[in-house]
């Protein structure tokens, strides 16, 4: 069975840098992001590939589009909150997620994205209240100011499934609190690295 590792924290917190962690050091791991199916839309929206809209979601993300005056995260954000979720309910990218996770060939799948509770919920149906994780990041000046997501009810969950990461110090502090942690989680820790 699969074991899912959902990361939540506000921009800038290190979720990326934890998955980038986490797949040195778990063997068959890869990342998931339930925003994907609204990257897919805002790439089509504005004839982009992949490369294209990763390089301006991740890179330029909070950068005005001055054609729009918007900002790709407002978009995204609007493309969510405003057309996906009214037309097809809350749960729409859980529900597309399950599916694509289902069809990935890794046995750990890193959620770097989490952020609404009702989204949890169809991955805690499918792949079971004792195969998810949750990870809740913080970190100094860090927030979720101009984020549709927040902190995700520890409530959707396991308890003992459940750790809480301040990342306030350096690199190599922050990755001792993540192999600290997914020992605690029972994951079989192969690698590790000092990159």
């Amino acid at each position: 069975m699969k074991k899912l590792l959902l990361i939540n924290g506000p921009p800038r917190s290190g979720k990326d840098t934890f998955f980038r962690f986490v797949c040195r050091q778990i063997q068959s791991c890869a990342e998931y992001k339930m925003a994907r199916p609204l990257r897919d839309i805002f790439g089509a929206l504005f004839c982009m590939n992949w490369i294209e809209q990763d390089i301006i979601l991740e890179d330029k993300k909070d950068e005005v589009i001055q054609e729009f005056s918007m900002t790709p995260r407002e978009i995204l954000i609007m493309i969510s909150e405003e057309w996906i979720k009214p037309a097809f309910g809350d749960h729409f990218l859980g529900v597309i997620g399950k599916a694509r996770i289902r069809k990935m060939k890794e046995d750990v799948i890193v959620i770097t994205d989490s952020g609404f509770d009702y989204e949890i919920e169809p991955l805690v149906d499918e792949f079971g209240y004792d195969n998810v994780y949750l990870v809740q990041l913080s970190r100094p000046d860090s927030t979720f100011e101009n984020d549709s997501r927040s902190y995700i009810k520890t409530d959707t969950v396991k308890p003992t499934n459940i750790a809480i990461i301040n990342n306030n110090g350096d690199l190599a502090e922050y990755k001792n609190k993540i192999t600290a942690v997914l020992k605690d989680f029972g994951f079989d820790v192969v690698g590790e690295s000092n990159d």
